[in-house]
């Protein structure tokens, strides 16, 4: 009387352990492609045998199956009690949710339940417990939706981001994210973009840090310093797991009082010295752009009273290093200027002059 639709119950039985229920078994709701469970279990609850509180003090629903259309339905729709609440929690266990566009599997639900038997709030997780989804309605065909994630690392990434945050609202079609925060290299990644779900799920956004610790992100290559930086993603794949399966990422960042390591510019001009040592700079700026496994950083600048430096670098999916930097010494008489090549990794650079 609550779904307003046909619930069709194979089986009723009752167990005392371990605490007194009914126990309802192959239950369907419209049809089995609909909704389909093959035990329910509703435990009684004591109070109500007093005539107080609802019946049951909540059911549990294992191994269920059902369309996405039919918890949009009763999630986002007002609905008109047909009969009293006969509990307020319902708990799921080993879910699956099915749209034609895309399917998950071995979720677990929380879900509490209004007296009008509309749903009030409803938390999903994975089932390794890495990621949660928190609804709640907020019009037709809408939720509000909280999302967290203990780690995430998009495939063939250089990064990796832990205690994910997100909010926005969710309907069948895509997930507009309103704001979302991680946390990276030392520092707090923030921003907002728009998930659209189909047969090809895609996400574009922005996102901005504003204190890169550079030492913590590059710490071969930095020996201090700070970024601010600001980009705009794009990714795209045939499933939400294979979301990040085709990834683009442009931005820009300014760079604050850091020191590089591996070569000293000035001893380097004013000796013919190859590598070795560090340069210190006031402020720097670069473009970047992460494609296809690759980071290219254009227009990179740094430099200081005496000293500037300008060039490109690339890192690729295994983390070689590669690129060129011109530099110039303005600290005697007459300026020197020379060439610099960029080779070895990521985690093992070697930054030395050519000519």
């Amino acid at each position: 009387s609550h779904l307003g639709e046909t619930v069709r119950i194979g089986e009723i039985g009752f167990s005392v352990w371990p605490r007194p229920a009914l126990v309802l078994r192959d239950v369907t709701v419209g049809n089995e492609k609909r909704f389909r469970a093959p035990v329910v279990r509703a435990a009684l609850n004591r109070a109500a045998l007093f005539g107080s509180g609802t019946k049951y003090s909540r059911i549990d629903i294992v191994n269920a199956a059902g369309a996405a259309d039919f918890f949009w339905a009763h999630a986002s729709e007002p609905m008109t009690p047909a009969a009293p609440l006969t509990s307020s929690r319902i708990e799921f266990e080993n879910m699956s949710i099915v749209d034609p566009k895309w399917r998950f599997t071995g979720l677990s639900a929380s879900m509490t339940v209004k007296p009008s038997g509309q749903i009030q709030s409803m938390r999903v997780e994975d089932a390794a417990g890495i990621t949660a989804l928190t609804l709640s309605p907020s019009g037709p065909k809408s939720v509000a939706a909280d999302l967290t994630i203990r780690s995430f690392q998009p495939k063939g990434g250089l990064i990796s981001l832990s205690s994910v945050t997100g909010s926005g609202t969710l309907t069948s079609d895509e997930f507009v994210v309103r704001e979302f925060q991680g946390y990276a290299a030392g520092t707090t990644l923030r921003g907002a973009g728009r998930l659209r779900i189909g047969q090809r799920w895609t996400f574009d956004g922005t996102v901005e840090a504003k204190a890169v610790d550079l030492a913590t992100a590059a710490p071969a290559l930095f020996r201090s310093g700070t970024a601010i930086a600001q980009a705009r993603i794009a990714a795209g794949g045939a499933s939400l797991d294979a979301l990040f399966s085709e990834l683009s990422i442009a931005g820009s960042a300014a760079l604050d009082q850091g020191v590089l390591t591996g070569v000293d510019f000035v001893r380097a001009l004013q000796e013919s010295q190859a590598t070795g040592g560090s340069s210190s700079y006031n402020n720097g700026a670069a473009s970047f752009q992460w494609s296809g496994n690759r980071l290219v950083i254009s227009s990179l600048r740094m430099g200081r009273t005496g000293l500037s430096a300008e060039g490109t670098a690339a890192v690729d999916a295994e983390g070689r290093l590669s690129g060129r930097m011109a530099a110039t010494s303005t600290m005697q008489e007459d300026p020197i200027t020379g060439s610099f090549g960029l080779s070895g990794t990521l985690a093992k650079p070697v930054i030395r002059r050519v000519y």
